[in-house]
């Protein structure tokens, strides 16, 4: 099988006329240093980052990739292939520990099940669902320093730029309502070390 290198390398070329993105560099140099579990809740503690959420951006039109972006994306390649196994092993203790739940009430969330199964997952996240709105909210305030992250600040029905566009009524989008207010994913990274996994243990089986 051809390595996931040399598959990337095949397709991510950058010209030497193109540009060297040093916003880029910039923005990967500090995610990468405040990425560490140590250092994330700063940036965390500054909610309109909206660290972890999914926002909408307007489009924009097609560019070169920067020459700095197309290193990167060669150089880390072989190790976002590396890192999947450490992700699932972080996976299915949280699975675990949510499972194992917090007494006779169990957990406050339910797993997101991936899409053809827990096996062929990359967990970059792992989702789940929270029991209510308020439950998500309240596991959001208190586990940000653990890497608890909302899903989507709104359904995508409400942007302001779907709304023209949109042929369903308010009513018959209950479900994308339902999970925007619901979903939270938790952090599958290599740092997260055995008591960070027994704190959200105890953070998902609270129940106030």
């Amino acid at each position: 099988m051809e390595e996931p290198r040399s598959r990337l390398e095949a397709h991510v070329q950058a010209p030497a006329s193109n540009p060297v993105g040093l916003r880029g560099a910039l923005v990967t140099a500090i995610a990468w240093t405040l990425g560490r579990p140590s250092l994330y809740r700063l940036p965390t503690s500054i909610p309109s980052l909206g660290l972890g959420e999914t926002h909408y951006h307007e489009p924009t039109p097609p560019a070169p990739i920067a020459r700095f972006s197309a290193a990167l994306a060669r150089r880390t390649a072989r190790a976002a292939i590396e890192v999947v196994p450490e992700r699932r092993r972080v996976a299915r203790a949280l699975l675990e520990a949510i499972d194992s739940g917090g007494g006779e009430d169990g957990s406050s969330v339910e797993p997101c099940a991936p899409i053809g199964g827990a096996q062929g997952a990359a967990f970059l996240r792992l989702p789940v669902r929270a029991h209510s709105p308020e439950v998500a909210r309240r596991l959001l305030e208190r586990g940000r320093d653990l890497g608890v992250a909302a899903g989507y600040p709104v359904a995508l029905h409400r942007l302001p730029q779907a709304r023209d566009v949109m042929e369903a009524n308010d009513a018959a989008l209950a479900g994308a309502e339902e999970l925007a207010s619901r979903l939270l994913t938790l952090p599958t990274h290599h740092w997260i070390h055995a008591g960070e996994i027994e704190a959200l243990r105890k953070l998902l089986a609270a129940r106030s």
